[in-house]
């Protein structure tokens, strides 16, 4: 991986390093070892075809397992917060001036 273009496209013109989405070049190498047979050959095209693809489904897994866990820790974070929360002064009642505690009789209970 590299942000430099390989040496076979540096004196291309469709080669431009003004483009912001351009991330960087993955140059893979093949040998002769690789191709000397015709069963070498076919395996060879088909990994380098479906090199994409692959790259594509793990970069899509990792982003849906990242907010899986980002959606449980806002779930566990509202549930600490819920649990902070203070009660409402209908679901207490109102306190008298010597602290205790009483409700109206027309009050809605929850």
């Amino acid at each position: 991986f590299s942000r430099e273009p390989p040496l076979e496209l540096r004196e291309t013109s469709f080669v431009t390093r003004e483009v912001p989405s351009l991330v960087g070049y993955l140059t893979l190498s093949i040998f002769d070892s690789h191709v000397n047979s015709p069963e070498k050959r076919e395996n060879a095209v088909n990994m380098i075809v479906g090199f994409r693809n692959y790259v594509h489904y793990h970069i899509k897994a990792c982003k849906s397992y990242l907010h899986t866990r980002m959606r449980r820790r806002v779930e566990s974070l509202l549930q600490v917060l819920n649990r902070a929360r203070p009660d409402t002064k209908e679901a207490t009642g109102t306190k008298t001036a010597s602290g205790k505690t009483f409700r109206r009789a027309g009050a809605a209970k929850r």
